[in-house]
Formats: structure tokens, sequence, C-alpha cells
């Protein structure tokens, strides 16, 4: 069971909880997501930009001890969460299951192909790109990243539903926080294997091939690419993990 909490404003949720973490924060299943973020992570570190969303301004906010410096919309059990707000969703995540059958390098492509399986039961066209970026047809509409802390595996997802810089893209179904967020969270405590969650992948996976990729200082291309059971890919006879 997830403890979910949704603020107003955050520099980046995932950083954010990273620092908590460190700081002991030790709960077994939480997420945080916020209605705006300012300084989210994106790939190779560069910076994922949300445009700011006002629109909820005067819902009711209120202090929690656990993040003093944040104004909550909600904090608790997650199947309680009931605001119809419709924003681009930033959240971070770490819970205590991890399929014994995932290698923890391509961690990342499970926690964002567990989004795109909920997304499909929604019609939604979303496809997971090598690694871990979100895709509309040829457009990103978002990205997943993680990083170990401590005993934890810390996600974080970016997804444009309502709004997107002029390059990218947003969602083609328009679904609230609350549904989402809801349908991810009940998903991630189903405990899906990394088996079950491959078979989905592979497909998303020929829908990558006419894209690139970075890998240290190179740009490669997924055209030829083998992808193996682990989640890795063979690629000029370099066998590249996700590492993200």
């Amino acid at each position: 069971m997830f403890d979910f909490a949704l603020c107003k404003q955050i520099s980046s949720t995932q950083l954010r909880l990273i620092d908590k973490v460190k700081e002991g924060f030790n709960k077994k299943n939480f997420a945080l997501a916020s209605i705006n973020q300012n300084a989210g992570i994106g790939t190779n570190s560069r910076i994922w930009l949300g445009e700011k969303n006002d629109m909820y301004n005067n819902l009711d906010s209120f202090k929690n001890e656990e993040f003093s410096d944040l104004d909550f919309i909600y904090y608790g059990d997650y199947k309680r969460f009931n605001e119809k707000i419709y924003t681009n969703l930033y959240i971070s995540f770490f819970c205590d299951f991890i399929p014994s059958d995932l290698a923890l390098q391509s961690i990342s492509i499970y926690y964002a192909s567990i989004l795109k399986y909920v997304l499909k039961a929604f019609n939604s066209k979303l496809f997971v790109k090598w690694p871990n970026d979100l895709y509309l047809n040829n457009k990103k509409i978002g990205g997943v990243l993680c990083n170990k802390i401590n005993d934890k595996i810390i996600c974080g997802i970016g997804l444009n539903i309502v709004s997107s810089p002029k390059e990218n893209d947003i969602l083609d179904k328009k679904i609230s926080l609350e549904i989402l967020i809801k349908a991810f969270l009940d998903t991630l405590s189903s405990k899906l294997s990394w088996e079950e969650i491959f078979k989905e992948y592979k497909q998303d996976f020929e829908l990558s091939r006419h894209f690139y990729f970075k890998y240290n200082d190179e740009v490669l291309s997924l055209e030829n690419a083998k992808l193996y059971k682990d989640g890795s890919i063979l690629v000029d006879d370099k066998r590249i993990y996700s590492l993200r």
C-alpha cells in the first residue's frame, strides 16, 4: 500500500525524495507528486521544464512535518485521493517490491512499461522508446529516470498530459491525476514480473527502430539493435544497458 503526497509546487519531486531518503526517510512504499515542477531532471541530466499551472491555486493546502517546506493538497493513502486535477504528471516514488527476474540496470524500462501498460487500458498509443523515453508517434511526451539511494530505487516520471514545449507533444487521452495515479500505483502494487512486462515491451521496441540514442559521446541508431531478455541491447558489438 502506497502513501501518496501531492503538493502545489516543487523544484523536482525526484531530487526532493532523494534528499529525504538520504536524511533517513524510511517508508516502505511512498510516492510524491506535484502540480507544478520547475527543475525536473531529464535525459543526460538536462532540466525537464514543466509549464506552470495556476488553475488549482485556490485548492486548500496544508503543511506536513515530514516535508515542512512544501504546501500539500493531499497526504495519505493513495486510494483516498479524490481531487479532479488535470495537469502534467510529475511524480517520484519508491517501493519495497522489485521483481526477482529483473536486472536492476533495466528498472527504468520496467517502470516506464508499467505506465504504458496502464495507459493502454485507456486506449492511449503511447509507447516506450529504448531505454526510458515515453513517445507518441515521433514526439517525446515524457520520460523515466531511476536512482539507487541507500537501499531504495527512486523512480521519477514526467508525462505531458495538458501542455508541452513546442518540440514535444502531449498524451492522446485526457486523464485526471486522480485516475492515473491510482491506476499506476494499483498496478505497481500488483507486483507484475519482468517477464510479463517484457512481453509488452518487445512490441514497443520495434517502434523504436527508426530512432537514435546517445551513448557516452556517440549517437547510435536502434535500426539494427538486438534486444536481449534482460532489457539490454547490442549495437555495433556493444552490449548496452539503460543505466538510468
